[in-house]
């Protein structure tokens, strides 16, 4: 039905397990490889569909217990701020 609903659709995935970082890791290199993995995989529909033709994601520290994600795209970076929530 919502296939019907928004036309064509794939059956790939978009989404991101970011989430889970954010709920249950903690920030250690380990961490913050996982959160640049799962973030390329996520936005990579991009590069394949041609809405952009770079990316780059880059997670950093910034201490208690925040992870931050610089994704650029085509040259313009947006910084992503994930907390741990108790």
């Amino acid at each position: 039905m919502v296939g019907r609903c928004l036309g064509r659709t794939t059956r790939r995935h978009r989404g991101s397990r970011l989430w889970l970082l954010a709920s249950r890791a903690k920030n250690v290199p380990e961490t913050l490889r996982n959160a640049e993995n799962d973030a390329k995989e996520s936005l990579k529909w991009m590069v394949d569909d041609g809405v952009t033709s770079t990316l780059t994601v880059s997670a950093s520290d910034l201490g208690n217990e925040t992870l931050r994600l610089a994704i650029t795209i085509d040259g313009i970076t947006l910084n992503l701020e994930i907390t741990h929530a108790n």
